[in-house]
């Protein structure tokens, strides 16, 4: 049976409904989501991989994840302090770390984050509540970028080591600048995007024959993130495919750019866009897979 990897982008909502119009046209093609061997979540990708692997429908997930907050879910009570947590104040302005800076030539993200401050958030309040599962599931991995190592952390390999969906979902997400960082293992953890929007090259731990790959943040533009995130793609499927892996990277063209740059506010009506611009995603992803 062919081992299938599935990786999901950053790139907040709008890389959500991409992700949803690119899993709901597999899935119209006949694709079972229960076949896929290993999600891979980045930044936003990281809630829809572990929701996924644990076996969440892929409509049930959609209407969760891009619903309108509701007025209930303002007081939350399933997110208690962290009792590692140093007294805020005006440490929220400090920077990360300006010893990343030597990080420049090599991994610019991770001098930009050097010199962002800390920030205010939590961003663990920034997952609605009941989507993620109480559990670990074992076809689950989640990236996110560990400051003190100065490298990715691809959470999910070690089950006897790995945090809280919670607490990876809150260190993947964890933006620079508006979120603070999240200790894993007592290392600084933020955005996993910060080293690359994708990780796909990451997936050759779990030797895979086909990893399809919905990269949002890769789609057509002149600012410096996108070209960055377009180009650690390319390195990434030479990397897969010089390993005799196949590769479907997928990515939003201008029209379809357009189309999930409109995705800022949850709400329901959003199915149908979604589902109309998945059907636009050129031949049939289940071909290209049986190919």
């Amino acid at each position: 049976m062919t081992r299938l990897a599935v990786v999901l982008g950053a790139g907040g909502i709008g890389a959500q409904a991409f992700h949803f119009g690119v899993l709901e046209r597999l899935v119209d093609d006949g694709l079972d989501l229960a076949d896929v061997e290993v999600f891979l979540g980045t930044s936003a990708g990281s809630v829809m991989a572990l929701a996924l692997a644990d076996g969440t429908p892929l409509d049930e997930l959609r209407d969760r994840l891009l619903r309108r907050p509701d007025e209930r879910d303002r007081d939350r009570d399933d997110i208690a302090p962290r009792p590692d947590e140093p007294r805020r104040g005006l440490r929220r302005l400090l920077p990360n770390d300006p010893a990343l800076l030597r990080h420049a030539i090599r991994e610019p993200g991770l001098a930009w984050t050097g010199l962002a401050p800390q920030g205010p958030a939590d961003s663990r309040w920034w997952v609605q509540p009941g989507v993620l599962p109480t559990s670990w599931p074992e076809r689950a991995r989640v990236a996110a970028a560990d400051l003190d190592r100065a490298e990715v952390n691809i959470m999910g390999r070690d089950l006897d080591r790995t945090p809280s969906p919670q607490d990876a979902v809150a260190a993947s997400m964890a933006v620079p600048g508006l979120a603070r960082p999240v200790l894993i293992d007592g290392r600084r953890h933020v955005d996993g995007a910060v080293l690359s929007s994708t990780h796909a090259d990451e997936m050759l731990a779990e030797d895979p024959d086909v990893v399809l790959v919905s990269a949002a943040m890769a789609r057509p533009s002149r600012r410096a993130g996108r070209i960055l995130a377009r180009r650690r793609l390319d390195a990434e499927v030479r990397s897969l495919t010089d390993a005799g892996v196949h590769v479907i990277a997928v990515a939003p063209d201008e029209a379809a750019a357009e189309t999930f740059a409109g995705f800022p506010v949850r709400r329901p009506e959003a199915a149908a866009d979604i589902r109309a611009a998945g059907r636009r995603l050129g031949p049939s992803l289940r071909e290209l897979l049986d190919g």
